[in-house]
């Protein structure tokens, strides 16, 4: 192989070399092994949840309100058919909601999943701008998740088992 050539190398392996030149003594052998680098996940990719602007985890004095909004990035899977799913969990009760078409929330009685719709039923699209699930207001003392995912489109919430992207905000009112 001449100064300068590419090589192909398969991956994972191990690439070998020697060289040498007339007149002079041969290098010894040097050896590298390859690996295909996974690329780190798109921490934006997928849903985005967040309560008064703020993701993870926010916390609220009673009396204090409460907005819910939600954007998506749907990166690779643009176009790609999808339930999306808005959900309500308070710490109390055994009420549980969810938000089906035209933006209502719906009650349901808690981890009956089956007993949801979903949101909206369509491809994926990136939605940057917040949209507003659940508009400013008090809520009782307690903690509250909210979640909103997509998965495939069957009109089943795929959890835990099947393939979804998810976002929560967890919001606690003290």
């Amino acid at each position: 192989m001449l100064s300068g050539a590419s090589v192909s190398v398969p991956i994972p392996g191990t690439l070998k070399a020697k060289a040498w030149k007339t007149g002079m003594n041969p290098s010894a052998v040097k050896s590298a092994s390859y690996t295909a680098k996974t690329p780190d996940p798109d921490p934006d990719l997928g849903p985005s949840v967040r309560a008064n602007g703020e993701r993870g985890s926010v916390r609220v004095r009673q009396g204090q309100t409460v907005a819910i909004t939600v954007t998506m990035a749907a990166g690779e899977y643009i176009g790609i058919n999808a339930d999306w799913w808005v959900v309500a969990i308070p710490s109390y009760g055994q009420i549980w909601y969810y938000m089906k078409a035209l933006m209502e929330w719906v009650e349901f009685p808690a981890n009956d999943l089956s007993a949801m719709q979903p949101a909206l039923q369509g491809p994926l699209m990136n939605v940057p701008e917040s949209v507003t699930v659940l508009p400013a207001m008090t809520l009782p003392r307690g903690t509250y998740i909210f979640y909103f995912a997509v998965d495939q489109m069957d009109g089943i919430l795929n959890y835990p088992d099947g393939p979804m992207l998810v976002d929560s905000v967890t919001v606690v009112v003290e």
